[in-house]
């Protein structure tokens, strides 16, 4: 138990490290006490996870309640003693993943359908869980089983992390997620910068803010940006509506309003 606090700590640095990694930046003159930031990125990166790779099980279970019998009648008939079969479990247990399960699939098809995420990867990841769930049941109920604690950790391990390793945007998609409810990342917000500031902004070479369309004739606002990382270090980076990024102190802004 000792170790649990750091070991989070460590995992939270790891998700900020591959979120920065992810938008080009990382934020400067980080504090001691930005451990807890890392410790409150792994909660909720965690739990967002945990709800995930849940979904994914219980869905994939569900489908495999269907199409378990005709499956498992198939392999019964080339069965030498050594075929796994489906586990279809009791009436309670089947009934509870009837209830998760279509609540689940419901989910995984309204996500699949916001971010155009490739339906052939998706049903394969759910038809793997359930493969290797019935692997998993074989070992648990099997005593004979060479390594069997270490099978058991090995299949548990790739069940819960099979999402991520099989779907490319998963990791990406919890990952934001974590960020925008931490308002770490913030989309389509308003910021008021500092009027020296956004006078040498419009006076840019390449007329950034000018071409961007994302400031107000007051001079003062930029509008519709992505925040992509702020309230961390001393800088905050924002994206506008041509692309562009660029890097603010946050001594520079005077306000942030969101749409």
């Amino acid at each position: 138990m000792k170790w649990s606090l750091p070991i989070a700590c460590g995992l939270g640095g790891i998700v900020v490290i591959y979120y920065c990694a992810i938008i080009g930046f990382y934020p400067s003159q980080l504090t001691i006490a930005d451990t807890l930031f890392f410790l409150w990125v792994a909660l909720i990166f965690g739990l967002f996870y945990l709800l995930v790779s849940y979904a994914f099980f219980t869905a994939s279970l569900f489908i495999w309640i269907f199409i378990a019998f005709p499956f498992n009648k198939l392999l019964s008939k080339l069965d030498n003693g050594d075929v796994i079969y489906f586990p279809l479990g009791t009436t309670t247990k089947i009934g509870g993943l009837l209830f998760f399960g279509f609540f689940s699939s419901v989910a995984i098809i309204i996500w699949i359908f916001k971010t155009d995420a490739e339906i052939f990867i998706v049903a394969l990841t759910l038809i793997t869980i359930g493969m290797f769930y019935a692997i998993l049941d074989k070992v648990y109920r099997d005593k004979s089983y060479y390594l069997r604690k270490l099978n058991l950790i090995g299949l548990s391990l790739f069940i819960l992390f099979s999402p991520m390793l099989m779907i490319d945007n998963i990791l990406g998609n919890i990952t934001n997620l974590t960020f925008e409810i931490m308002g770490v990342r913030q989309l389509q917000v308003d910021i008021k910068l500092t009027p020296n500031l956004m006078e040498e902004l419009r006076t840019h070479p390449d007329k950034l803010i000018n071409s961007s369309g994302n400031s107000k004739s007051n001079n003062a606002w930029l509008t519709g940006v992505d925040i992509l990382f702020t309230n961390v270090g001393t800088l905050t980076k924002v994206k506008l509506d041509s692309g562009a990024n660029l890097v603010i102190p946050n001594a520079q802004i005077e306000a942030v309003t969101q749409r």
